[in-house]
């Protein structure tokens, strides 16, 4: 295991925490998403596969456990490992479409969309996708909360 006395990460915003996911995915867009998965997912508590083509809703919290709320989403990137060329249908971006980090649910709502088209769409088959969450674990308000105004 690499350690490089690496410090620790800074913000100037209080309580920011960074999540970590990863899931596999298999015919029509189905959603694995096992033991070793989970491990390197701390803080997701699921990922369900939507009936909407390439919609997935990722649940922050302790897998078999309690949901996670934040006070605030600060991020939200995914990114699609595939070992096949894009082609003639055109590669998969993510679009993150809804968030309730801070409600009821804990929850973000993606949904992948084909580039050539714009059209929601399944993620291929044996591809992984890996996604990064940023959240604010505290109410205080930002160093930067505001509008930002004319220089």
């Amino acid at each position: 295991m690499a350690n490089r006395n690496f410090n620790r990460l800074q913000a100037l915003d209080k309580e920011v925490k960074h999540l970590y996911g990863t899931f596999d995915v298999g015919a029509s867009g189905a959603r694995t998403f096992d033991t070793a998965a989970i491990s390197r997912s701390a803080g997701i508590k699921s990922i369900t596969k939507e009936s909407g083509a390439g919609q997935y809703t990722i649940v922050l919290g302790v897998p078999s456990g309690d949901i996670d709320r934040y006070s605030a989403l600060l991020f939200f990137e995914a990114i699609l490992l595939e070992a096949g060329a894009p082609a003639a249908e055109g590669s998969s971006l993510c679009q993150l479409v809804s968030e309730d980090v801070s409600g009821t649910t804990g929850s973000l709502v993606v949904n992948f969309v084909r580039s050539d088209t714009g059209a929601y769409a399944n993620t291929p088959d044996g591809s992984k996708v890996l996604f990064h969450i940023v959240v604010k674990n505290s109410n205080l308000s930002a160093v930067g909360a505001g509008t930002i105004g004319a220089l």
